[in-house]
């Protein structure tokens, strides 16, 4: 992947599992259980940077990876709205939305809920999701409580 002058990004991490006490206990806060999906659009001020040399790591993919549900702090305005979080940073933004993936059974259901997705909130219909009432998970509550 070529992230150079990269400052906004769209993506999906796949979560099967395999993750700490603590990690599952944030997402035990917003009712989430394995296996799911987070589709994210990703924007920062400014390009995303490498954190690792020696594996080729950008910071883009630990954003992806925890875009939506992990805990950020003080520092972040979280807002929840139809299961769409919102994330705002001193450094940039995420949207993201949650999908059960054992629900992803079909490619229609793929094309739907993923692809068609994450086009349209890259281009900048963020709120499209709610509009066409997507059956994504039903989060309510602010992890960072």
């Amino acid at each position: 992947m070529n992230v150079s002058n990269l400052k906004r990004a769209v993506g999906f991490s796949l979560h099967l599992g395999g993750y700490k006490d603590i990690d599952l206990r944030k997402l035990m806060k917003y009712s989430l259980s394995l296996p799911f999906i987070n589709v994210s659009v990703l924007e920062q001020k400014e390009e995303f940077k490498t954190v690792s040399k020696q594996e080729n790591r950008m910071e883009i993919y630990n954003w992806l990876w925890g875009a939506g549900w992990w805990e950020g702090g003080p520092e972040v305005k979280k807002t929840i709205k139809n299961g769409l979080v919102k994330e705002i940073f001193k450094d940039g933004a995420n949207i993201s939305f949650f999908v059960d993936f054992l629900y992803l059974t079909k490619e229609e259901l793929i094309e739907n809920l993923v692809v068609d997705p994450m086009l349209k909130m890259f281009a900048g219909n963020e709120d499209w999701v709610i509009k066409n009432k997507l059956p994504v998970w039903p989060i309510t509550t602010d992890i960072g409580e």
